[in-house]
């Protein structure tokens, strides 16, 4: 009856330990599932991120042409700017000399005028007087 015992023991070990490593590979299968559902997560989130990067990126590019654009076309209004300021100074310049030939012009011909009342003065004075 002793090895009777042992026998059942025995077997029922073997059910035990098979039931044990059914379970085992159950748990495994199903941790491999779930490292397979966290795997799936995490590429889709990874392929998510680099369509997210690449928009980015094209975005920064078409931003950064835009940039060069309002660059170039401020470079080219300062110069412009640059340019007219220029023109600016020099037609000042010219009104400037051309005032002052003007106030020449007219303090010549003030002279001028007193000169001929003077004279004028001179001959009705030798007129009424001669």
């Amino acid at each position: 009856s002793f090895i009777q015992q042992e026998k059942m023991l025995s077997q029922l070990n073997g059910v035990s330990v098979e039931v044990r490593s059914d379970l085992d590979t159950k748990r495994e299968s199903q941790c491999d599932e779930n490292i397979n559902v966290e795997v799936k997560k995490l590429i889709e989130e990874i392929e998510s991120l680099r369509k997210f990067t690449a928009e980015t990126q094209a975005h920064a590019k078409d931003t950064e042409a835009d940039f060069n654009i309002m660059k170039r076309r401020i470079i080219k209004f300062q110069t412009n700017n640059e340019m007219k300021s220029q023109e600016i100074n020099v037609m000042a310049e010219l009104v400037s000399k051309e005032k002052e030939k003007f106030n020449n012009l007219k303090s010549q011909l003030e002279e001028s005028e007193k000169k001929k009342r003077n004279r004028n003065t001179g001959l009705e004075k030798k007129i009424t007087t001669g």
